[in-house]
């Protein structure tokens, strides 16, 4: 694929939420409806697709940075939008959780995942763009732990966010998110007492600027995108192992899935083996690696499914003893 424009899918995301600001009852929620419910449907029926991509022309066309950086101005568009709606929604209704899990939707997708493929690139102004996308989704210390810690780590009992066999999910939210937490002050304490600062001041200026309510409406967005965030975690190294950190990170070591539609949503991150074996490759020229253990459907699907442990555990566990 050399052609960028099949990457805008992702934009879907923030114009749905947007509408949804607009809707009222049980409605509200359909873009959860529909990346929880209708994409992974879609993707039962579909077959993978393990594209080679043009190497080359995908790096000359510079349209795949363009449609991540854009990310950004959305979800900022987003924030404000939201901030409005939540200003006029009573507390506790229907309509505050559904607008509020919606932009927890958003902080994830784009702003979390987006700011991870960006955190990794070597230009300065898109590692900036990146930082900004995780503080506003309340995870910026993702980007030491995830750069540092995780890479190196994957795979091993020293990574908290490297889930084991028949671990449950609900346990390895709160492992993973304050396990790369404390280890990002280890590994670059500067970087956490400037965004701790900075945290301090954001969180500070929206509870004297907008109120209580829309802060706890935004904690509870922030929330949810961290619990995306650590769906995902769950399932990209679900009882994959390798004996420590010395050991080369191996394609097994990684699960992957080349179903489309999540492809284009989460920018490539099912094609993980690979951004494991090179981090700083751009997502448009991330490959499927034959030899990596696959998924048996999109990212979507898969994490709703891990909420269902003894559901998730008898057919993820078949695949990996094929692993």
């Amino acid at each position: 694929m050399k052609r960028a424009w099949p990457y805008l899918f992702s934009y879907v995301l923030p114009i749905l939420v947007i509408i949804s600001f607009n809707i009222n009852d049980y409605f509200a929620f359909f873009p959860i409806f529909f990346y929880f419910g209708l994409l992974p449907i879609i993707e039962l029926f579909m077959r993978p697709s393990n594209q080679r991509i043009d190497q080359i022309a995908a790096k000359k066309n510079k349209s795949f940075q363009y449609i991540a950086l854009g990310t950004l101005p959305w979800l900022i568009l987003c924030l404000i939008l939201f901030f409005l709606k939540i200003f006029s929604t009573a507390m506790w209704t229907m309509e505050f959780w559904a607008y509020s899990l919606n932009m927890g939707l958003v902080l994830g997708v784009m702003g979390i995942n987006v700011g991870h493929e960006l955190g990794h690139s070597k230009d300065k102004t898109e590692v900036l763009v990146g930082k900004i996308l995780l503080f506003f989704a309340w995870n910026a210390h993702f980007l030491p732990y995830h750069n540092l810690g995780h890479h190196k780590n994957v795979a091993t009992d020293i990574d908290p966010a490297s889930a084991k066999k028949n671990e449950l999910i609900y346990w390895f939210w709160l492992k993973s998110h304050y396990g790369s937490y404390f280890q990002s002050w280890q590994l670059d304490r500067k970087f956490m007492t400037g965004y701790t600062i900075l945290s301090a001041v954001w969180i500070t200026f929206i509870i004297m600027a907008f109120g209580t309510k829309i802060f706890i409406a935004y904690t509870i967005s922030a929330i949810f995108g961290i619990i995306l965030l650590e769906t995902v975690n769950y399932i990209e190294h679900y009882g994959l192992r390798r004996e420590n950190n010395r050991n080369r990170v191996l394609p097994k070591h990684s699960w992957n899935s080349d179903h489309l539609l999540s492809r284009l949503t989460l920018f490539n991150l099912s094609r993980h083996s690979d951004h494991h074996a090179k981090a700083s490759k751009k997502y448009q020229n991330l490959i499927s690696v034959e030899d990596a253990p696959q998924l048996p459907t999109g990212y979507p699907g898969m994490m709703l499914l891990a909420l269902f442990p003894p559901a998730y555990f008898i057919l993820i566990n078949r695949y990996l003893n094929q692993a």
